[in-house]
């Protein structure tokens, strides 16, 4: 979501969990959050870890780049059957070469086996670091880049994004920090 200012938020990934050491867990059978993020071990009744906190990011990216939900279905049963299953469509074969490298990290964190995600945010995150150049852009920059679905054919070249920003005059309204 953008704020008023144009300030760029995170609202919900769908799941909360209690965290207080001095009260007693309950075991509960149901499932809370957005089936559309539930890695497949979340489905199959194993423990939640950071691994499946990767699976959902690697989910809303994979949304953001193409607009179609990564797990997706006719009824809850049929989202949480693919899920399960891990019968995800691998974002390579969608996006073509140029995008290669960052389809690749979307498929390594939507990956059905845990084991074969990162390890950890942190080494998602060097990761992503090593095949992607960071751009500075505003609220609305970065609403007219996630506005349409990313593909060989509309990515623009990171030297003519960088040329844009250069010629770009500093948005005078934002607030300070």
């Amino acid at each position: 979501m953008i704020d008023a200012n144009g300030v760029v938020k995170v609202l919900d990934f769908g799941i909360a969990k209690l965290l207080d050491p001095g009260r007693a867990a309950t075991k509960s059978t149901n499932l809370k959050g957005k089936l559309h993020y539930f890695a497949p071990e979340i489905v199959r009744g194993e423990p939640h870890t950071v691994k499946s906190d990767l699976f959902a990011v690697g989910a809303i990216m994979y949304e953001l780049m193409t607009q179609e939900k990564a797990i997706d279905g006719d009824s809850d049963f049929e989202i949480l059957e693919k899920s399960r299953s891990g019968n995800i469509p691998h974002l390579v074969s969608k996006l073509g070469n140029e995008l290669s490298s960052l389809a690749c990290f979307v498929d390594r964190l939507l990956s059905p086996a845990p084991e074969d995600r990162f390890a950890s945010a942190k080494e998602a995150l060097e990761h992503l670091d090593r095949i992607v150049t960071p751009i500075a852009c505003s609220a609305a920059e970065l609403a007219s880049i996630v506005s349409a679905p990313v593909s060989a054919s509309n990515v623009m070249p990171i030297h003519t994004v960088m040329e844009r920003k250069k010629r770009h005059v500093p948005n005078t309204n934002r607030r300070k920090s």
